[in-house]
């Protein structure tokens, strides 16, 4: 391993190389960038998590992948055709599309195996992203026809499903590998094939990761970028993060708090659009996705099966303070799930029909709420000796985030003896809590899979795999319900689903994120999407200093 990093050393530091025996390659500098947490997995069917899927999306490909300009481009598949009448797709697959190991050796074609095996595995249920392919992508059956050859029928036809296949989700495995490592697959990079436009060559677990450019890539011609080295800071604040940028140790920082009044408008500052929505989820079953019973008053916290509580909650939490005063970046409140100015339907926005929003922050009926909830509840005013159990990840921006909100449920809860308390874990055992159930509050995020209202709607569905809060309603699930109806009809049902969801309030929007960054004005082709990862660097390039 010292070997090879020393090699990835003196290629950041030649002009140019060669690929293959035909192509030469003008190559850059090794791009350096940080990452807040560790990642959890690098197992494409396990993953739930953005620090996962942006590795998977660059270290990993699929049939295809998401573009330059908001499109969808080839990935392993060369072409692919769509016939209407039998609603199948084609694909055929790039016979130079390869798996490398951890050291970038060619081990063999990717095939349509591979994605056979994969789905295989995904639709065996014992993944949270299996409602993927029967519910998201509404795929009926999946043959291998030849090794370069992949067939696959859908119930109905999709706007989104090319969208669908760039997601990481769906991308192929290799069955060698998992059978060979079991539960070990996707917790190492030696052990791990590639066949993205970089490979993982180091991964010291909550320390740094390396992904390299990979010389068996299909199309390595444009992969410009010899190495990208993430530092991992857990626990990260941005003044760490600023101080390595202005040392030139990252190429890239994000800004927030009072770092984007002193530097937001350096000439080397710029905005990244943004679609990802963060709120607070109410535990209102406290058994994870495997609820049996959703909302049963004999489970969880009894504050939060009271509607009119959860409400008051909803209604208390000035958002606006975290946006102007712990973030200042740009991010705006949200009274709202699915993102405003994102997506359309013959011309219009999804948050026109919904004004300002839902359960707007309102101090006065937000106690007059918790008032009426807690005596429908049998609690006076008094010492209920009650707690609120709130479970946070480690972020020195979350932790502001987490330190108000506890604040504002102090003062919506006086006078009732109810004490707030906030337990902070690393991020990936954060996620294992939430989704054990484990907490009665807990900040989250979600940015959306692919490009339609149902990525941010449909995991709250009565029993779906993504229903961490125990949610369970039948108006809701009847207008997620597209079966049956037109186009028009499910436009229009999922915008009055989000009101039925946001109004019954198990789950509290705070902001959609908008971020600015500072970023090496030498660096270009860094490309961030709306949805699926965060972003490619398979067209970055770095300049090298003279």
């Amino acid at each position: 391993m010292k070997r090879l990093l020393l090699l990835l050393v003196v290629v950041g530091l030649v002009a140019t190389n060669f690929v293959g025996c035909a192509k030469k390659v003008e190559l850059g500098a090794n791009i350096n960038l940080f990452q807040g947490e560790d990642i959890p997995t690098l197992d494409a069917n396990l993953a739930t998590d953005a620090v996962s899927f942006d590795s998977l999306g660059n270290v990993m490909e699929g049939l295809v992948r998401q573009g330059q300009n908001a499109d969808i481009v080839a990935g392993v598949a060369e072409s692919w055709t769509f016939d209407e009448a039998t609603l199948t797709w084609t694909f055929k697959l790039n016979k130079e599309a390869v798996w490398v190991n951890a050291l970038g050796e060619k081990q063999r074609a990717v095939t349509a195996g591979d994605f056979v095996y994969s789905w295989d595995r995904l639709a065996a249920g014992e993944y949270q992203y299996t409602f993927m392919l029967a519910d998201v992508a509404k795929i009926a059956s999946y043959t291998a026809v030849d090794d370069s050859t992949l067939e696959v029928v859908l119930v109905e036809k999709v706007p989104y499903f090319l969208n669908n296949m760039a997601f990481p989700s769906f991308y192929p495995v290799p069955a060698e590998q998992v059978e060979a490592l079991g539960e070990g697959y996707g917790t190492t990079a030696e052990d791990l094939w590639y066949n993205g436009p970089f490979y993982m060559s180091k991964w010291d677990h909550s320390v740094e990761f390396v992904w390299t450019r990979n010389p068996e890539y299909w199309e390595a011609e444009v992969v410009r970028t010899p190495a990208v080295t993430f530092r991992v800071i857990e626990q990260y604040d941005v003044a760490t993060g600023v101080a390595l940028y202005d040392e030139g140790q990252i190429d890239r920082v994000g800004l927030s708090g009072e770092f984007v009044t002193q530097r937001g408008k350096d000439p080397d500052a710029v905005t990244v659009p943004d679609t990802a929505v963060f709120y607070l989820m109410i535990n209102v079953g406290n058994a994870g996705p495997d609820a049996t019973a959703a909302d049963d008053v004999t489970a969880g916290n009894p504050l939060f099966d009271n509607l009119k509580v959860r409400q008051a909650v909803a209604k208390s939490i000035d958002k606006s303070y975290i946006t102007e005063n712990i973030l200042k970046n740009g991010s705006v409140p949200a009274f709202h799930l699915v993102p405003s100015d994102y997506i359309t339907f013959e011309g219009a926005g999804f948050e026109d029909t919904r004004g300002e929003g839902y359960m707007l922050t309102d101090k006065a009926a937000a106690r007059a709420s918790v008032v009426e909830g807690m005596t429908e509840l049998g609690f006076a005013e008094g010492d209920n000796k009650l707690t609120i159990e709130i479970l946070n990840y480690e972020s020195a921006t979350a932790g502001l985030i987490i330190e108000f909100v506890k604040q504002e449920l102090d003062e919506l809860f006086a006078g009732y003896g109810v004490t707030v308390n906030v337990t902070t874990l690393p991020f990936a055992q954060k996620l294992i809590e939430a989704e054990a159930g484990n907490y009665d509050i807990t900040f989250a995020g979600w940015g959306p899979d692919y490009d339609w209202p149902t990525t941010y709607l449909d995991m709250w569905l009565t029993d779906g795999p993504y229903n961490e809060v125990g949610y369970s309603s039948a108006e809701y699930d009847a207008l997620m319900t597209a079966a049956g109806k037109d186009d028009a009809t499910v436009w229009a049902d999922l915008q009055a689903a989000e009101g039925v969801f946001l109004n019954d309030a198990v789950v509290v929007p705070i902001y959609q994120r908008a971020g600015i960054s500072l970023a090496n004005p030498m660096v270009s082709g860094i490309v961030f999407h709306l949805s699926g990862y965060d972003t490619s660097l398979k067209w970055a390039y770095k300049e090298i200093a003279e």
